[in-house]
């Protein structure tokens, strides 16, 4: 079962030069934060927009990734392939985990560390599945271990929440 995807980074080739990203796709070893926001538009068309947060030369750094409409239905499924797609187009697919060399005397040490230090979303439970579809597809993604809610989405719906009395 395919999932059209239709990307800005197509239509906006100027944005994503080799060299802007090129340094998190390679060089770039510190944990990385991805953000996640999906909405369906007014004229019913999903879309997904997908950031990464890292921090540079001890300044952090943002980076939109991809706005991306889903043809289908924003399903936690269909919200998963889009994030490992983008994953995959930016070379950080194997930025899920990064293997340390130590040395120590005539041993060498191989230790496992997550790169991906988490995946902030609304707490939709489409978010919730999509994270579960990352854990089920990424080697060594741990899944809801690495999930952040949206404090400012939480925040929203408790103010819609008790203003609701108030609407006329």
């Amino acid at each position: 079962m395919g999932v059209l995807l239709r990307h800005c980074r197509y239509d906006m080739p100027s944005l994503y030069d080799d060299s802007s990203i090129q340094p998190v796709q390679q060089e770039y070893n510190g944990k990385l934060n991805f953000a996640t926001d999906s909405w369906l538009s007014s004229n019913h068309k999903s879309y997904i927009a997908i950031t990464v947060h890292l921090e540079c030369a001890g300044q952090p750094l943002l980076m939109l990734l991809d706005l991306i409409e889903v043809a289908k239905s924003h399903t936690g499924v269909n919200l998963g392939i889009a994030f490992v797609n983008v994953l995959k187009t930016f070379g950080m697919e194997e930025k899920v985990r990064l293997l340390n060399n130590y040395q120590r005397g005539s041993l060498t040490y191989i230790a496992c560390a997550l790169q991906i230090l988490g995946i902030t979303g609304d707490n939709a439970s489409n978010n919730n599945l999509m994270i579960k579809y990352l854990g089920d597809t990424l080697d060594d993604f741990p899944g809801p271990a690495n999930q952040t809610q949206c404090f400012a989405h939480t925040m929203n719906l408790i103010t819609k929440s008790i203003l609701k009395p108030f609407d006329t």
